[in-house]
C-alpha cells in the first residue's frame, strides 16, 4: 500500500542499492532473517558438525536499550560506538558482518548454555529443538503445551498438543478418545432403537461391541 501511494519505502535503508522503480514493487526476500527489520537469525552452536539441531535463534533488537543488552552480553561493546553498527539501519546495511561475528561467538557454546546465559542478560534467544527435545521439555510439559493422555488398553499413555492458549477461569479437561463402538448403545437409543434391536445388530455383525479394537501396539 505504501509503495502504491509513494512509489518507495524510504525507511528500508537496509536495501540501499534497491531501485524500487526499476526493480519492481516486491520487497526483497529476507531469506532466514526475521521480519520487521530486526536482525533475527539462526546461528550454529557448539556441536553443529554432528548435530543438525545445534542452532540457536537470536534477535538483535532495534531499540537502544535492547542493542546495549546484546552488546554487553556478547562482549561486543565496540559496536556501541561503531557507526557501522550503533543504529538499526546501519546494522541492516552491515548484516553480513553481524551474522559472521555473532556466529563466531555462538559456536563456542552449546545451544542450552547460550539460551540460558544470553536470555538472562536480556537477549531474545531460543534453541532449535528436535521432536524428542520438544516432547520431553519440562517447561512445555509443565505448562500444558504438551499433555499426556491415558488411552488405556494396549496403547496406554501418549503425548499430544494441549490447548494453545490459557484462560484465567478455565482449565481444559483432557480425556482419551472413545473406543470404537464404545457409545453404540447411547447413540442408538437416542435414534429410537431398543435393547433387543441393538443386540440383534450386534449379533448380526452390523455393529461391533463396546470394548473397542485391541490395538497391537505392544
Amino acid at each position: 500500500m505504501i509503495l502504491d501511494r509513494l512509489g518507495k519505502l524510504s525507511y528500508y535503508d537496509c536495501y540501499p542499492n534497491y531501485e524500487w522503480g526499476k526493480q519492481g514493487k516486491a520487497i526483497p526476500r529476507a531469506a532466514n532473517a526475521e521480519g520487521g527489520l530486526v536482525l533475527g537469525w539462526c546461528y550454529r552452536a557448539k556441536g553443529w558438525e554432528h548435530d543438525p539441531n545445534a542452532y540457536v535463534y537470536i534477535v538483535v533488537q532495534q531499540s537502544k536499550k535492547g542493542f546495549e543488552n546484546f552488546c554487553h552480553a556478547m562482549g561486543f561493546e565496540d559496536w556501541l560506538t561503531d557507526p557501522r553498527f550503533n543504529t538499526a539501519n546501519a546494522r541492516d546495511e552491515h548484516k553480513t558482518e553481524v551474522y559472521q561475528r555473532v556466529e563466531a561467538y555462538t559456536m563456542q557454546f552449546d545451544k542450552y548454555t547460550l539460551t540460558k546465559e544470553l536470555g538472562a542478560k536480556g537477549v531474545p534467544v531460543g534453541p532449535v529443538l528436535d521432536w524428542y527435545e520438544l516432547e520431553n521439555d519440562p517447561d512445555l510439559n509443565g505448562d500444558g503445551t504438551i499433555v499426556t493422555i491415558d488411552q488405556q488398553d494396549a496403547r496406554g499413555d501418549f503425548k499430544t498438543i494441549g490447548m494453545p492458549f490459557t484462560m484465567s477461569n478455565f482449565v481444559p479437561d483432557y480425556q482419551r478418545a472413545p473406543k470404537l463402538g464404545e457409545h453404540n448403545r447411547e447413540i442408538l437409543h437416542a435414534l429410537g432403537y431398543d435393547d433387543d434391536q441393538i443386540a440383534s445388530l450386534r449379533d448380526s455383525g452390523v455393529i461391533g461391541g463396546n470394548d473397542g479394537v485391541q490395538a497391537d501396539l505392544k
